[in-house]
């Protein structure tokens, strides 16, 4: 059909029809087509992904097969090191900040494979690792970003380290790819925004970050909608004839009418299941928030995704939180409700701080103050 008989006939169709309404009918169409579009993207850069680890793993198991055995057979040069870098060749990434106090991650490796150190100052440590500039700059961050396995690989790193500091105690987490070009830098942040570090850290002691993921089976669901219709239909009309001429005609009409109401209710019945969880769980949080629900394709998981939750708890709260999601999908698990808790967590969601940039950390003496990470700039790692 061509454009032109479309909009014809879509003319055709709206006419008489209220200016509401057909913003209404745009507004459902748009998002329609946008959640088409963003379906097959999703599924585009799955099978990318799926086919970059098929690529690499075949790789991988070719070069173990050809590489000799003996001494230096893990593919790493013996014989000759690489050239050390001088001070301005690195810069330092950085994770998260904790107390000074608290012990420092151990046994885990930070991005690009490199050792995970602490930088301290004004009674607070960064916790940070020496990279080399060439692989961190704008530049080359920016093209590394679109590499998803090496997102992935290095987000991973990324909250292996904080996963390792909030074992023992609070941390304030920055965001992947934060970098600094020199350890000054981290330390003059470090300074510069102690006090409202600190308040951070301190709204974090004793506490911790809880996701919680609700999903609905929604076959299940449409079937309990489905068996509470015929039972109203069979308590509003009891004894009713069901022949008589016209019956398949009036039956097919209103089966279709009855999926339509179906789909109506199961939407504003998720929300309001959504709208329950939520609150009963933001009951028992010192704070809540919500972030979209994932697609299934991407996530693995099954069913439709109603609340995609993130809760900040007391320590003391943990274990209510835990019966309140279970209870919650005991009420509810004949409309196919089911409900993941997960973490703890590093507060991502609940961390609020300025903007702590390389620029903002400068500073123009060069000076470390109180950094006590003793490692001199100029050696290789």
């Amino acid at each position: 059909m061509r454009d032109e008989d479309v909009l014809r006939r879509l003319n055709a169709a709206l006419r008489g029809r209220s200016a509401r309404d057909v913003e209404a009918i745009l507004d459902r169409a748009y998002r329609a087509a946008v959640d088409e579009a963003t379906a097959t993207l999703e599924e585009l850069i799955t099978r990318s992904l799926l086919a970059r680890a098929a690529d690499r793993l075949a790789a991988e198991e070719a070069a173990e097969a050809a590489a000799p055995e003996g001494p230096g057979s893990d593919g790493l040069a013996t014989d000759t090191p690489a050239p050390a870098r001088t001070a301005s060749e690195w810069a330092w990434y950085v994770y998260g900040i904790q107390p000074q106090d608290a012990e420092p991650p151990v046994g885990v490796t930070g991005v690009l494979g490199a050792e995970v150190d602490g930088l301290e100052a004004a009674g607070l440590r960064a916790l940070v690792s020496r990279v080399p500039r060439v692989e961190v700059d704008e530049p080359a961050l920016r093209a590394r970003l679109e590499d998803l396995d090496w997102v992935d690989a290095n987000a991973r790193a990324h909250e292996a380290v904080l996963a390792g500091a909030l074992a023992a105690g609070p941390v304030v987490p920055l965001s992947f790819g934060t970098v600094f070009h020199d350890r000054p830098r981290v330390a003059a942040v470090l300074r510069r925004h102690a006090e409202k570090i600190r308040a951070a850290v301190d709204g974090l002691a004793g506490r911790s970050e809880w996701g919680v993921k609700a999903l609905v089976d929604t076959a299940a669901c449409d079937a309990w909608l489905a068996e509470r219709a015929e039972r109203g239909a069979a308590a509003a009309s009891p004894g009713a004839d069901p022949g008589g001429p016209g019956r398949a005609g009036r039956s097919y009409l209103a089966q279709r009418a009855a999926e339509r109401r179906t789909r109506d209710e199961r939407h504003r019945l998720l929300l309001d299941l959504a709208a329950e969880a939520h609150g009963a769980l933001s009951e028992l949080a010192v704070d809540a928030c919500t972030d979209p629900p994932q697609n299934p394709e991407l996530s693995g998981h099954e069913g439709e995704m109603i609340l995609n939750g993130a809760y900040l708890l007391d320590d003391a709260a943990v274990e209510a939180f835990h019966r309140r999601a279970g209870e919650l999908a005991s009420r509810h698990a004949g409309w196919g409700l089911t409900v993941q808790v997960t973490g703890p967590w590093p507060p991502h969601h609940f961390v609020a701080l300025p903007p702590l940039d390389d620029d903002d950390g400068d500073d123009d003496d060069g000076d470390d103050g109180d950094d006590r990470a003793g490692r001199d700039d100029g050696d290789a790692p």
